[in-house]
């Protein structure tokens, strides 16, 4: 007969075992391991839309690009890139992130 005590393995007690992808020790559930032990993952969502329809040659368009992660691991060195199309030129860009960062580029 075994007589040693059975040691209970759960998700969020910080040890990685059975099925578990990840475990880091605590129940949130957007950190980078999920609260049923699963990885997360990003989800980098991006809508960009213009302030006008039809352009025609000398018309100014306005774009507004809104980008989010819609996720539950957070999104590391994250790159976007807009091209225009052909014929279009840039003259000022200007940006907003979360948390107030934000400034203007001019093209010259």
């Amino acid at each position: 007969m075994d007589c040693k005590p059975k040691v209970l393995e759960f998700c969020g007690d910080g040890i990685k075992n059975g099925l578990d992808e990840c475990d880091d020790g605590n129940e949130i559930n957007d950190d980078g391991c999920t609260n049923d032990c699963r990885l997360g993952k990003p989800n980098l969502l991006i809508e960009k839309i213009a302030d006008i329809d039809e352009v025609y040659i000398g018309d100014s368009v306005t774009y507004t690009l809104h980008f989010w992660n819609g996720g539950n691991a957070v999104a590391k060195n994250v790159v976007v890139v807009d091209e225009l199309p052909i014929g279009y030129d840039v003259e000022t860009f200007t940006f907003q992130l979360p948390g107030g960062v934000g400034g203007t580029i001019r093209h010259q």
